[in-house]
Protein backbone atom coordinates (compact mmCIF):
# COMPACT_ATOMS: atom_id res chain seq x y z
CA UNK A 1 0.00 0.00 0.00
CA UNK A 2 2.61 2.50 0.52
CA UNK A 3 4.30 1.87 -2.60
CA UNK A 4 1.78 3.17 -4.49
CA UNK A 5 -1.08 5.59 -1.98
CA UNK A 6 -3.12 6.59 -4.80
CA UNK A 7 -3.94 3.08 -5.49
CA UNK A 8 -7.32 2.82 -3.84
CA UNK A 9 -8.29 -1.04 -4.46
CA UNK A 10 -5.04 -1.86 -2.23
CA UNK A 11 -6.68 0.15 0.39
CA UNK A 12 -10.01 -1.72 0.67
CA UNK A 13 -7.96 -5.39 0.23
CA UNK A 14 -6.63 -4.25 3.12
CA UNK A 15 -9.69 -3.20 4.69
CA UNK A 16 -10.87 -6.67 3.78
CA UNK A 17 -7.71 -8.11 5.04
CA UNK A 18 -7.93 -5.92 8.38
CA UNK A 19 -11.92 -7.64 8.54
CA UNK A 20 -10.98 -10.58 8.70
CA UNK A 21 -8.74 -10.56 10.88
CA UNK A 22 -11.24 -9.22 13.80
CA UNK A 23 -10.07 -5.91 13.04
CA UNK A 24 -13.46 -4.57 12.14
CA UNK A 25 -13.02 -0.73 13.46
CA UNK A 26 -10.10 0.09 11.50
CA UNK A 27 -11.65 -2.04 8.09
CA UNK A 28 -15.04 0.43 8.73
CA UNK A 29 -12.29 3.26 8.77
CA UNK A 30 -10.25 2.62 5.82
CA UNK A 31 -13.23 1.68 3.54
CA UNK A 32 -14.58 5.65 4.91
CA UNK A 33 -11.22 6.84 4.52
CA UNK A 34 -10.58 5.67 0.55
CA UNK A 35 -14.46 7.27 -0.41
CA UNK A 36 -13.11 10.83 1.66
CA UNK A 37 -9.97 10.86 -0.41
CA UNK A 38 -12.08 10.45 -3.49
CA UNK A 39 -14.25 13.58 -3.25
CA UNK A 40 -11.44 15.77 -0.88
CA UNK A 41 -14.54 16.96 1.06
CA UNK A 42 -13.34 17.39 4.76
CA UNK A 43 -16.97 16.34 5.79
CA UNK A 44 -16.16 13.12 4.49
CA UNK A 45 -13.34 12.50 6.63
CA UNK A 46 -13.69 9.88 9.04
CA UNK A 47 -12.26 10.92 12.90
CA UNK A 48 -9.76 8.37 14.21
CA UNK A 49 -10.57 6.07 17.55
CA UNK A 50 -8.38 7.13 20.22
CA UNK A 51 -7.39 3.48 19.93
CA UNK A 52 -5.61 3.81 16.10
CA UNK A 53 -2.36 3.92 16.09
CA UNK A 54 -0.26 7.18 14.92
CA UNK A 55 1.83 5.89 12.64
CA UNK A 56 -0.44 3.58 11.00
CA UNK A 57 -2.25 6.70 10.11
CA UNK A 58 0.22 8.36 8.96
CA UNK A 59 1.16 5.35 6.63
CA UNK A 60 -2.29 5.22 4.98
CA UNK A 61 -1.96 8.67 4.08
CA UNK A 62 -4.80 10.30 6.51
CA UNK A 63 -2.30 12.75 8.32
CA UNK A 64 -1.35 13.88 4.76
CA UNK A 65 -4.52 14.17 3.24
CA UNK A 66 -6.38 15.36 6.17
CA UNK A 67 -3.64 18.18 6.38
CA UNK A 68 -4.10 19.21 2.80
CA UNK A 69 -8.44 19.59 3.16
CA UNK A 70 -7.75 21.36 6.57
CA UNK A 71 -5.50 24.05 4.42
CA UNK A 72 -7.85 23.74 0.90
CA UNK A 73 -5.20 22.66 -1.19
CA UNK A 74 -6.64 19.54 -2.49
CA UNK A 75 -4.68 19.83 -6.14
CA UNK A 76 -1.76 18.65 -4.03
CA UNK A 77 -3.06 15.05 -3.32
CA UNK A 78 -1.88 13.51 -6.20
CA UNK A 79 1.67 14.35 -6.51
CA UNK A 80 1.91 13.87 -2.80
CA UNK A 81 0.51 10.29 -2.90
CA UNK A 82 2.72 9.76 -5.65
CA UNK A 83 5.89 10.80 -3.61
CA UNK A 84 5.29 10.26 -0.01
CA UNK A 85 7.55 8.23 1.14
CA UNK A 86 7.87 5.84 4.26
CA UNK A 87 10.67 7.46 6.78
CA UNK A 88 11.40 7.31 10.13
CA UNK A 89 10.78 10.00 12.44
CA UNK A 90 13.57 10.10 15.05
CA UNK A 91 13.08 10.65 18.77
CA UNK A 92 15.65 12.02 20.90
CA UNK A 93 15.89 12.00 24.34
CA UNK A 94 19.16 12.57 26.96
CA UNK A 95 20.16 9.82 28.81
CA UNK A 96 23.70 8.67 30.71
CA UNK A 97 25.43 6.64 28.25
CA UNK A 98 26.16 4.05 30.78
CA UNK A 99 21.96 3.52 31.35
CA UNK A 100 21.80 2.19 27.86
CA UNK A 101 22.36 -1.53 26.93
CA UNK A 102 25.53 -2.08 24.80
CA UNK A 103 23.76 -1.57 20.85
CA UNK A 104 21.25 0.61 21.52
CA UNK A 105 19.96 2.66 19.01
CA UNK A 106 21.95 6.31 20.28
CA UNK A 107 23.35 9.71 19.94
CA UNK A 108 26.69 10.42 20.80
CA UNK A 109 28.16 8.88 23.91
CA UNK A 110 30.89 6.24 23.33
CA UNK A 111 30.22 3.88 20.46
CA UNK A 112 29.84 -0.03 20.47
CA UNK A 113 32.23 -1.65 18.65
CA UNK A 114 32.93 -5.68 18.08
CA UNK A 115 36.21 -6.44 20.97
CA UNK A 116 39.14 -5.12 19.36
CA UNK A 117 38.16 -3.16 16.60
CA UNK A 118 40.39 -0.37 15.55
CA UNK A 119 38.61 3.05 16.21
CA UNK A 120 38.29 4.95 12.95
CA UNK A 121 40.89 7.73 11.95
CA UNK A 122 40.32 10.97 10.03
CA UNK A 123 41.56 9.37 7.01
CA UNK A 124 38.89 6.99 6.94
CA UNK A 125 36.38 9.42 6.92
CA UNK A 126 36.53 9.78 3.26
CA UNK A 127 32.61 10.53 2.71
CA UNK A 128 34.26 14.82 2.07
CA UNK A 129 32.28 17.44 2.20
CA UNK A 130 34.87 20.31 0.81
CA UNK A 131 38.84 19.58 1.55
CA UNK A 132 40.06 16.08 1.93
CA UNK A 133 40.33 14.27 5.62
CA UNK A 134 43.02 12.44 3.64
CA UNK A 135 46.48 11.41 5.39
CA UNK A 136 44.76 12.82 9.05
CA UNK A 137 45.80 10.68 12.20
CA UNK A 138 43.90 12.19 14.67
CA UNK A 139 41.42 10.09 16.14
CA UNK A 140 37.42 10.37 14.41
CA UNK A 141 34.63 11.51 16.17
CA UNK A 142 31.48 9.12 17.17
CA UNK A 143 27.95 10.27 15.85
CA UNK A 144 25.57 7.82 16.27
CA UNK A 145 24.58 4.39 15.77
CA UNK A 146 21.24 2.40 14.97
CA UNK A 147 20.03 -0.99 15.71
CA UNK A 148 18.40 -2.47 12.73
CA UNK A 149 16.54 -5.01 14.97
CA UNK A 150 14.67 -1.90 16.30
CA UNK A 151 13.67 -0.72 12.65
CA UNK A 152 13.17 -4.88 11.75
CA UNK A 153 8.73 -3.76 11.55
CA UNK A 154 9.18 -1.03 9.77
CA UNK A 155 8.39 -0.04 6.00
CA UNK A 156 11.24 1.88 5.38
CA UNK A 157 13.49 -0.53 6.16
CA UNK A 158 11.27 -4.06 4.58
CA UNK A 159 13.95 -4.62 2.27
CA UNK A 160 16.83 -4.09 4.77
CA UNK A 161 18.35 -6.29 7.41
CA UNK A 162 16.58 -7.53 10.52
CA UNK A 163 19.43 -6.93 12.48
CA UNK A 164 22.94 -5.26 12.78
CA UNK A 165 24.58 -2.04 13.79
CA UNK A 166 24.91 0.96 11.68
CA UNK A 167 27.52 3.61 13.11
CA UNK A 168 28.43 6.78 12.21
CA UNK A 169 31.75 8.78 12.64
CA UNK A 170 32.91 12.10 11.17
CA UNK A 171 36.01 13.95 11.25
CA UNK A 172 35.73 17.90 11.08
CA UNK A 173 39.98 20.01 11.80
CA UNK A 174 38.85 22.84 14.42
CA UNK A 175 42.01 22.26 16.11
CA UNK A 176 43.71 23.75 13.10
CA UNK A 177 41.35 26.42 12.07
CA UNK A 178 40.33 24.43 9.21
CA UNK A 179 36.70 23.60 9.60
CA UNK A 180 36.41 22.81 5.86
CA UNK A 181 38.51 19.84 6.00
CA UNK A 182 35.43 17.60 6.92
CA UNK A 183 34.32 13.94 6.53
CA UNK A 184 32.19 11.33 7.80
CA UNK A 185 32.57 7.15 7.84
CA UNK A 186 29.29 4.95 8.11
CA UNK A 187 30.57 0.94 9.56
CA UNK A 188 28.26 -1.71 8.57
CA UNK A 189 28.02 -4.29 11.13
CA UNK A 190 26.07 -7.29 10.97
CA UNK A 191 26.67 -9.45 13.30
CA UNK A 192 25.34 -7.29 16.48
CA UNK A 193 26.98 -9.85 19.31
CA UNK A 194 30.10 -9.40 20.77
CA UNK A 195 29.86 -5.79 20.67
CA UNK A 196 31.53 -3.71 24.03
CA UNK A 197 31.13 -0.23 24.58
CA UNK A 198 34.19 0.94 23.69
CA UNK A 199 36.18 4.41 24.72
CA UNK A 200 38.57 6.37 22.28
CA UNK A 201 41.89 5.48 21.98
CA UNK A 202 43.33 8.51 22.35
CA UNK A 203 42.57 12.32 22.62
CA UNK A 204 39.56 13.61 21.04
CA UNK A 205 40.28 16.95 19.09
CA UNK A 206 38.09 20.19 19.09
CA UNK A 207 35.52 19.02 16.41
CA UNK A 208 35.73 15.80 17.54
CA UNK A 209 34.58 15.25 20.94
CA UNK A 210 32.24 13.60 22.61
CA UNK A 211 28.36 14.10 21.37
CA UNK A 212 26.02 14.04 24.66
CA UNK A 213 24.64 10.71 24.99
CA UNK A 214 20.99 10.31 24.21
CA UNK A 215 18.55 7.24 22.99
CA UNK A 216 17.59 7.53 19.73
CA UNK A 217 14.25 6.06 18.82
CA UNK A 218 12.27 6.19 15.95
CA UNK A 219 8.21 6.60 14.45
CA UNK A 220 6.96 5.45 11.19
CA UNK A 221 6.02 8.54 9.01
CA UNK A 222 5.70 9.40 5.52
CA UNK A 223 7.67 11.83 4.26
CA UNK A 224 7.76 14.36 0.95
CA UNK A 225 10.38 16.26 -0.96
CA UNK A 226 11.25 20.14 -0.73
CA UNK A 227 8.81 21.58 -2.89
CA UNK A 228 10.79 24.56 -4.68
CA UNK A 229 14.76 22.91 -4.53
CA UNK A 230 14.63 19.21 -4.96
CA UNK A 231 15.05 16.79 -7.98
CA UNK A 232 11.33 16.58 -7.62
CA UNK A 233 10.30 19.65 -7.64
CA UNK A 234 8.89 19.62 -11.21
CA UNK A 235 6.57 17.39 -10.32
CA UNK A 236 5.08 18.44 -7.39
CA UNK A 237 3.80 21.79 -7.99
CA UNK A 238 0.18 21.59 -10.52
CA UNK A 239 0.56 25.18 -10.97
CA UNK A 240 3.96 26.54 -11.67
CA UNK A 241 2.61 30.15 -10.62
CA UNK A 242 1.28 29.20 -7.06
CA UNK A 243 3.02 29.30 -3.72
CA UNK A 244 2.73 25.65 -2.44
CA UNK A 245 5.45 26.28 -0.07
CA UNK A 246 3.65 26.66 3.06
CA UNK A 247 1.92 23.49 2.54
CA UNK A 248 4.92 21.37 1.96
CA UNK A 249 7.12 23.34 5.39
CA UNK A 250 4.30 22.98 8.11
CA UNK A 251 3.65 18.95 7.01
CA UNK A 252 7.46 18.08 6.59
CA UNK A 253 8.42 20.30 10.06
CA UNK A 254 7.54 17.26 11.94
CA UNK A 255 9.68 15.15 10.06
CA UNK A 256 12.72 17.79 10.02
CA UNK A 257 14.68 15.03 11.41
CA UNK A 258 14.21 11.83 9.80
CA UNK A 259 15.68 8.60 8.69
CA UNK A 260 15.40 7.30 4.98
CA UNK A 261 13.16 9.80 3.71
CA UNK A 262 13.67 13.09 1.86
CA UNK A 263 16.69 15.33 2.41
CA UNK A 264 16.13 18.91 3.83
CA UNK A 265 16.91 22.39 2.73
CA UNK A 266 18.55 23.63 5.45
CA UNK A 267 21.34 27.21 4.70
CA UNK A 268 21.21 26.08 1.14
CA UNK A 269 18.87 24.53 -1.54
CA UNK A 270 18.02 20.68 -1.21
CA UNK A 271 21.15 18.67 -1.44
CA UNK A 272 20.22 15.56 -2.88
CA UNK A 273 22.25 15.26 -6.09
CA UNK A 274 19.72 13.25 -8.09
CA UNK A 275 16.36 10.68 -7.76
CA UNK A 276 18.80 8.06 -7.08
CA UNK A 277 20.32 9.14 -3.53
CA UNK A 278 18.52 8.53 -0.81
CA UNK A 279 18.21 10.90 2.66
CA UNK A 280 20.26 8.31 5.08
CA UNK A 281 20.35 10.27 8.06
CA UNK A 282 21.36 13.90 9.44
CA UNK A 283 23.50 14.35 12.57
CA UNK A 284 25.15 16.74 14.52
CA UNK A 285 28.84 16.89 15.77
CA UNK A 286 30.31 18.16 18.90
CA UNK A 287 30.76 22.00 17.80
CA UNK A 288 27.22 22.22 16.40
CA UNK A 289 27.34 21.36 12.55
CA UNK A 290 24.99 19.76 10.60
CA UNK A 291 25.88 16.52 8.42
CA UNK A 292 23.67 15.85 5.52
CA UNK A 293 24.28 11.79 4.97
CA UNK A 294 22.82 10.22 2.06
CA UNK A 295 23.78 7.44 -0.26
CA UNK A 296 22.70 5.74 -3.80
CA UNK A 297 19.75 3.83 -3.77
CA UNK A 298 21.86 1.03 -5.28
CA UNK A 299 24.33 1.10 -2.49
CA UNK A 300 21.61 1.13 0.23
CA UNK A 301 20.52 -1.99 -1.30
CA UNK A 302 23.58 -3.67 -1.48
CA UNK A 303 24.17 -2.58 2.25
CA UNK A 304 27.92 -0.85 0.59
CA UNK A 305 27.36 1.81 3.64
CA UNK A 306 31.00 3.08 3.33
CA UNK A 307 29.48 4.75 -0.12
CA UNK A 308 27.56 7.10 1.91
CA UNK A 309 28.36 10.96 0.67
CA UNK A 310 28.47 14.04 2.95
CA UNK A 311 26.33 16.19 0.49
CA UNK A 312 25.84 19.39 2.73
CA UNK A 313 27.12 20.60 5.64
CA UNK A 314 25.96 23.45 7.70
CA UNK A 315 28.51 25.35 9.85
CA UNK A 316 26.35 27.61 11.74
Amino acid sequence: MVDNLADDNTKLVYADWLEEQGDSARAKFLRQFVVAVKTMNASDFPTPKPKFKAEWLELIGHRLLDWLVGIEVPELKLPWLKHARPALRMNKKPVKDAKLAVGTSKIGGSPDLPKGYAWPKGKECKAIYNDDTKGVEAIAGFLAQVNFAELAHTQATRDLPKQGLLSFFAFQDIEHDNPDVIGAKAIWFPDPTRFVRTEPPGVLTEGNREVSPERLTFEETLDLPECDSSPWSGELKPDEEADYSFAFDEFRDGNFENALGYGRATTGDDPTPDKKHRHLIMLTNSVGCRLHIQIHEKDLKALNFDKIKLVWVDFD
